[in-house]
Protein backbone atom coordinates (compact mmCIF):
# COMPACT_ATOMS: atom_id res chain seq x y z
CA UNK A 1 0.00 0.00 0.00
CA UNK A 2 2.76 2.22 0.63
CA UNK A 3 4.58 1.40 -2.57
CA UNK A 4 1.88 2.66 -4.47
CA UNK A 5 1.29 5.68 -2.11
CA UNK A 6 4.65 6.72 -3.49
CA UNK A 7 3.90 5.50 -7.11
CA UNK A 8 0.70 8.31 -6.67
CA UNK A 9 2.46 10.57 -5.01
CA UNK A 10 5.03 10.73 -7.76
CA UNK A 11 2.87 11.71 -10.79
CA UNK A 12 0.90 13.74 -9.13
CA UNK A 13 4.27 15.47 -8.29
CA UNK A 14 5.06 15.06 -12.29
CA UNK A 15 1.12 16.06 -13.01
CA UNK A 16 1.67 19.49 -11.82
CA UNK A 17 5.66 20.24 -12.40
CA UNK A 18 4.86 19.77 -16.19
CA UNK A 19 1.93 22.04 -15.78
CA UNK A 20 4.47 24.69 -14.71
CA UNK A 21 6.90 24.09 -16.92
CA UNK A 22 5.17 23.52 -20.13
CA UNK A 23 3.62 27.16 -20.42
CA UNK A 24 7.65 28.50 -20.21
CA UNK A 25 8.70 26.35 -22.00
CA UNK A 26 6.20 27.37 -24.82
CA UNK A 27 7.01 30.51 -24.18
CA UNK A 28 11.19 30.04 -24.63
CA UNK A 29 10.50 28.30 -27.85
CA UNK A 30 7.82 31.17 -29.35
CA UNK A 31 10.87 33.47 -28.46
CA UNK A 32 13.51 31.71 -29.89
CA UNK A 33 11.07 31.75 -33.22
CA UNK A 34 10.41 35.56 -32.59
CA UNK A 35 14.27 35.82 -32.44
CA UNK A 36 14.73 33.75 -35.43
CA UNK A 37 12.40 35.89 -37.71
CA UNK A 38 13.20 38.92 -36.29
CA UNK A 39 9.36 40.31 -35.48
CA UNK A 40 10.46 42.77 -33.22
CA UNK A 41 12.66 45.12 -35.86
CA UNK A 42 11.23 43.78 -39.29
CA UNK A 43 7.60 44.37 -38.33
CA UNK A 44 6.74 42.74 -41.99
CA UNK A 45 3.54 41.31 -42.43
CA UNK A 46 5.75 38.32 -43.52
CA UNK A 47 7.27 37.89 -40.16
CA UNK A 48 4.59 38.10 -38.10
CA UNK A 49 2.18 35.53 -40.72
CA UNK A 50 5.26 33.06 -40.04
CA UNK A 51 5.72 33.49 -36.54
CA UNK A 52 1.77 33.06 -36.77
CA UNK A 53 2.16 29.88 -38.72
CA UNK A 54 4.50 28.83 -36.52
CA UNK A 55 3.01 29.07 -33.13
CA UNK A 56 -0.37 27.36 -34.61
CA UNK A 57 1.34 24.20 -36.92
CA UNK A 58 4.39 23.40 -35.10
CA UNK A 59 3.57 24.39 -31.16
CA UNK A 60 0.07 22.31 -31.72
CA UNK A 61 -1.92 25.54 -30.10
CA UNK A 62 -0.36 26.58 -26.68
CA UNK A 63 -2.79 25.78 -23.93
CA UNK A 64 -4.85 28.21 -22.01
CA UNK A 65 -2.62 28.39 -19.31
CA UNK A 66 0.18 29.56 -21.28
CA UNK A 67 -1.91 32.17 -22.77
CA UNK A 68 -3.70 32.99 -19.82
CA UNK A 69 -0.32 33.68 -18.67
CA UNK A 70 0.68 36.20 -21.57
CA UNK A 71 -2.56 37.80 -21.25
CA UNK A 72 -2.45 38.46 -17.13
CA UNK A 73 1.53 38.04 -16.22
CA UNK A 74 0.70 39.29 -12.60
CA UNK A 75 -1.95 36.34 -11.89
CA UNK A 76 1.97 34.17 -11.89
CA UNK A 77 4.19 35.86 -9.88
CA UNK A 78 5.36 33.07 -8.17
CA UNK A 79 5.57 30.71 -10.95
CA UNK A 80 7.78 33.68 -12.78
CA UNK A 81 9.61 34.40 -10.06
CA UNK A 82 10.82 30.83 -9.27
CA UNK A 83 12.35 30.80 -12.71
CA UNK A 84 14.41 34.08 -12.20
CA UNK A 85 18.03 34.30 -13.13
CA UNK A 86 19.55 36.24 -10.20
CA UNK A 87 23.20 36.02 -12.16
CA UNK A 88 21.97 36.64 -15.49
CA UNK A 89 24.23 38.22 -18.07
CA UNK A 90 23.98 41.52 -19.95
CA UNK A 91 22.59 40.25 -23.16
CA UNK A 92 20.60 37.83 -22.23
CA UNK A 93 16.70 37.59 -21.00
CA UNK A 94 14.75 36.08 -18.39
CA UNK A 95 11.77 34.65 -18.42
CA UNK A 96 9.80 37.72 -17.30
CA UNK A 97 11.43 39.54 -20.06
CA UNK A 98 10.49 36.96 -22.55
CA UNK A 99 6.92 36.36 -21.38
CA UNK A 100 6.71 40.66 -21.35
CA UNK A 101 7.65 40.80 -25.36
CA UNK A 102 5.71 37.41 -26.35
CA UNK A 103 2.92 39.78 -24.88
CA UNK A 104 3.56 43.03 -26.82
CA UNK A 105 3.75 40.65 -29.84
CA UNK A 106 -0.04 39.51 -29.03
CA UNK A 107 -1.15 42.69 -28.20
CA UNK A 108 0.00 44.52 -31.09
CA UNK A 109 -1.83 45.51 -34.23
CA UNK A 110 0.25 43.72 -36.31
CA UNK A 111 -0.08 40.42 -35.00
CA UNK A 112 -3.90 40.96 -35.00
CA UNK A 113 -3.48 42.08 -39.04
CA UNK A 114 -1.82 38.48 -38.91
CA UNK A 115 -4.91 36.52 -37.63
CA UNK A 116 -6.88 38.27 -40.58
CA UNK A 117 -4.87 37.89 -43.41
CA UNK A 118 -4.83 34.41 -41.96
CA UNK A 119 -8.64 33.96 -41.70
CA UNK A 120 -8.98 35.07 -45.00
CA UNK A 121 -6.67 32.98 -46.59
CA UNK A 122 -7.17 29.65 -44.70
CA UNK A 123 -11.13 29.87 -43.47
CA UNK A 124 -12.90 30.21 -46.78
CA UNK A 125 -15.33 27.94 -48.46
CA UNK A 126 -12.30 26.35 -50.44
CA UNK A 127 -10.00 25.86 -47.97
CA UNK A 128 -10.56 25.11 -44.48
CA UNK A 129 -7.82 24.64 -41.81
CA UNK A 130 -9.59 24.48 -38.39
CA UNK A 131 -6.74 25.29 -36.13
CA UNK A 132 -6.60 28.40 -37.45
CA UNK A 133 -10.53 29.20 -36.62
CA UNK A 134 -10.01 27.41 -33.49
CA UNK A 135 -7.10 30.01 -32.56
CA UNK A 136 -8.58 33.11 -34.04
CA UNK A 137 -11.69 32.63 -32.42
CA UNK A 138 -9.86 31.60 -29.07
CA UNK A 139 -7.90 34.62 -28.97
CA UNK A 140 -10.60 37.08 -29.97
CA UNK A 141 -12.28 36.02 -26.68
CA UNK A 142 -9.30 35.99 -24.87
CA UNK A 143 -8.07 39.20 -25.77
CA UNK A 144 -10.63 41.71 -26.98
CA UNK A 145 -10.96 43.06 -23.42
CA UNK A 146 -7.24 44.06 -22.98
CA UNK A 147 -6.43 45.68 -26.48
CA UNK A 148 -5.34 49.40 -27.09
CA UNK A 149 -7.92 50.89 -29.74
CA UNK A 150 -6.18 50.09 -32.57
CA UNK A 151 -5.22 46.56 -31.82
CA UNK A 152 -8.81 46.35 -31.09
CA UNK A 153 -10.60 47.43 -34.17
CA UNK A 154 -8.57 44.81 -36.44
CA UNK A 155 -9.63 42.27 -33.61
CA UNK A 156 -13.12 43.48 -34.05
CA UNK A 157 -12.40 42.89 -37.79
CA UNK A 158 -11.09 38.61 -37.33
CA UNK A 159 -14.07 38.77 -35.14
CA UNK A 160 -16.62 39.64 -38.50
CA UNK A 161 -14.52 37.46 -40.80
CA UNK A 162 -15.34 34.87 -38.12
CA UNK A 163 -19.27 35.29 -38.09
CA UNK A 164 -19.36 35.72 -41.86
CA UNK A 165 -17.42 32.24 -42.39
CA UNK A 166 -19.35 30.65 -39.81
CA UNK A 167 -22.76 31.82 -41.56
CA UNK A 168 -21.05 30.29 -44.99
CA UNK A 169 -20.59 27.31 -43.29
Amino acid sequence: MVYNLILDLNTLTQMVHKQSTYKFRTASIIYKKNIELDVENNKSDKAYDKLLHEIISFFMLPDDGFWNMIKNPNNYEDEIQFYKNDNLEEEYIDVQGIISRIAEIVKSVEFWKAIHRMLDKWCTETAHWSEAEEFAKRMKNNYISILEPAAKAVCIEVSKALDQFTKSK
